[in-house]
């Protein structure tokens, strides 16, 4: 996955944090339904890692599901298990933000038969939209997502069926990555090692950019340890990490190249 391994996780955080009030996945994290490919999955507790293939690579589809519709389509190249993991942190994380499952997830093979083919894949007829939610009492929030307008129209439905008024427009914004950081929360810079947050501007000049070695990132998620390996500089590492916005602990690994580094993923 060279550099972009942490790319699906990445994205899936960016979509976690879209506005998702909705009362229809309201499992606490105990469900003991198990988790299968080609099926909605609604809590972290569903997905059994020993069930899924951890040897064969292939080309797989995320989708992220809040307030009425798919939010989020995302590609891996990697094993079924590594998807399914996943789609256990979007849960997961999703769980420990709210402190109740609001969103969906399902993953199913794609066609690609190789990593270029799969990875350079993107959501058909997406683009950014800007969409405002008005609550009772006169509240409101606005947020940024990367989607078809189909789905953005699935969504409008669905808050006005809830009595919501839902109004969005189209943003200026060329990519998923682009349409994210619009967000206020992705505004003026994020936290740090320990997840800093409040805001803060990190200085990632302090952090070596020259010399890559592998490093081993541990995101604690409802005291489940989360770790994932990052081949790359310090500074890499540690921007890659901070963009996930969750509290991490970053520190050398013991793999001598980018290979080995990766091959730890899986």
């Amino acid at each position: 996955m060279k550099k972009h391994f942490y790319l699906a996780t990445l994205l899936a955080v960016a979509v976690m944090f879209m506005a998702c009030n909705n009362d229809e996945p309201s499992d606490n994290g105990g469900s003991t339904t198990k988790a299968k490919q080609g099926e909605w999955i609604t809590s972290a507790s569903q997905v059994d890692l020993s069930l899924f293939d951890d040897q064969e690579t292939k080309c797989w589809q995320i989708d992220t599901w809040c307030d009425g519709t798919t939010i989020g389509v995302q590609y891996e190249w990697t094993t079924e298990a590594a998807v399914a993991l996943t789609a256990k942190n979007i849960l997961a994380m999703d769980y420990q933000h709210f402190q109740r499952q609001t969103k969906k997830v399902l993953f199913k093979e794609s066609d690609p038969t190789d990593e270029m083919s799969c990875t350079s894949q993107t959501w058909p007829n997406a683009e950014c939209w800007e969409e405002t939610i008005s609550y009772n009492g006169g509240q409101s929030e606005t947020n940024y997502g990367w989607m078809p307008e189909a789905n953005m129209l699935e969504r409008h439905e669905y808050y006005a069926s809830k009595g919501l008024t839902h109004t969005f427009v189209r943003a200026n914004a060329a990519d998923p990555s682009a349409c994210e950081a619009l967000n206020p929360q992705n505004q003026g810079g994020e936290g740090g090692e320990g997840g800093q947050g409040g805001g803060s501007t990190i200085d990632y000049s302090q952090y070596d950019n020259t010399v890559e070695k592998c490093w081993t990132a541990t995101i604690t998620i409802v005291g489940q340890d989360m770790v994932r390996y990052i081949w790359g500089t310090e500074r890499f590492a540690r921007e890659t990490m901070d963009a996930t916005q969750q509290t991490y602990t970053l520190a050398p690994s013991s793999a001598t190249d980018e290979n080995a580094c990766d091959a730890l993923n899986n």
